[in-house]
């Protein structure tokens, strides 16, 4: 085997490699791209699933539908400011410890 084919061995190697980075890659981002969609349809199908229940609640605990409708409000502001910040904790300490701190 001469220099020269070893060069081209040695690129057709560097060159399977990258393809199977990309296709890793791609992989990899559709996942993610598909992750998110799936906590982003629960987040809204679990407020959609609140709201229908709203008026049996209201019957329920004796309260207003403006009472009621405040308490779906707080629920989904809570999501909101607290996603984030525990989602940062999370891949900074672990999710494990930051659950079982919760706990």
């Amino acid at each position: 085997m001469n220099s020269s084919q070893i060069k081209g061995a040695s690129f057709m190697s560097q060159n399977a490699n990258h393809q199977l980075n990309s296709i890793n890659n791609r992989t990899q981002n559709f996942l993610v791209l598909m992750i998110s969609g799936m906590g982003m349809l629960l987040s809204t199908l679990d407020t959609g699933i609140i709201n229908v229940a709203l008026p049996y609640l209201a019957h329920q605990f004796h309260a207003s539908a403006s009472t009621a409708a405040l308490s779906v409000v707080g629920y989904t502001v809570s999501l909101a400011v607290f996603i984030l910040p525990f989602g940062y904790l999370g891949d900074r300490f672990g999710k494990l410890k930051i659950s079982l701190y919760l706990d």
